[in-house]
């Protein structure tokens, strides 16, 4: 069996290796070779859909190659998902992340495109250190507008207000230990908020009463003031442990008064 064959597009003496196997073609083959049969189906794939528009009443126009065939370096990518903003700042309208950072695919990676754009101009981050935005937009990739600092001094110069926009720009002032994180401030005001509130809730339960002390203050006894409070719905039952408050003690007396129940409470 011949090992070669004529390509009915070029006409070139071929090896059947650059033929896509077909079995209704001649030696098990097609007629044309691969890169013949790729051109001819492109050209094949235009008149069809010239057809299909002469058909429909439209012009057919054809689709511009938005870009140059292979991926795009990096520096291109940023330079083209970027635009001017207020204050000197370079916007990243590219992908984000929920948090508000610029996101790109590199190296089947993704990256932080503020990180990667002060890479490329500065070099690598040291470890334990990420970049602070000192405009405080965070889609911002000016490596002007960014400086490497530690996580934890880029949480404090976030809880004091350091960031006053793209606008102007201004230094940073020095690390103040002294001064509480707003963030700490909020968590204080919670903690006491907490406090309080438990504070006067456990309170609120020393003056609480149960079936017993009810029945000696109602002068009943506390299967009384049990029938009644269970009628009524007044007190708190968990289980089988009653608790009554003071206003409980007037809505038994307002449900089952007596004179002397009456004259205990107002010596109460």
């Amino acid at each position: 069996m011949d090992d070669t064959a004529t390509c009915t597009g070029c006409g070139e003496m071929k090896s059947l290796q650059e033929f896509y196997p077909d079995k209704r073609g001649r030696n098990g083959h097609r007629a044309r070779c691969k890169q013949c049969g790729y051109a001819y189906a492109r050209v094949y794939a235009r008149v069809r859909r010239e057809e299909r528009a002469a058909q429909s009443g439209r012009i057919y126009k054809p689709r511009p190659y938005a870009r140059p065939k292979g991926p795009r370096s990096p520096e291109e990518r940023l330079q083209l998902y970027s635009v001017p903003g207020n204050g000197g700042c370079i916007v990243w309208t590219g992908a984000r992340h929920p948090s508000g950072y610029g996101q790109m695919t590199v190296d089947n990676e993704t990256r932080y495109v503020h990180r990667l754009a002060w890479e490329l101009a500065n070099g690598s981050i040291a470890d334990g250190h990420c970049i602070d935005h000192l405009c405080g937009n965070k889609a911002c990739i000016n490596p002007k507008h960014m400086q490497v600092t530690t996580l934890a001094m880029n949480t404090h110069r976030g809880n004091l207000y350091y960031h006053y926009g793209a606008e102007a720009v201004p230094p940073y002032k020095p690390y103040r230990p002294n001064e509480t994180p707003r963030g700490e401030i909020r968590k204080m005001e919670k903690v006491s908020a907490g406090v309080a509130a438990a504070e006067q809730k456990r309170a609120e339960r020393a003056t609480y009463m149960n079936l017993e002390e009810a029945g000696i203050k109602l002068g009943v006894t506390r299967e009384r003031v049990r029938q009644i409070a269970a009628k009524h719905g007044i007190g708190i039952c968990v289980g089988h442990r009653w608790r009554f408050s003071n206003a409980d003690l007037e809505l038994l007396v307002q449900s089952r008064g007596k004179r002397g129940v009456v004259q205990v409470r107002q010596e109460v």
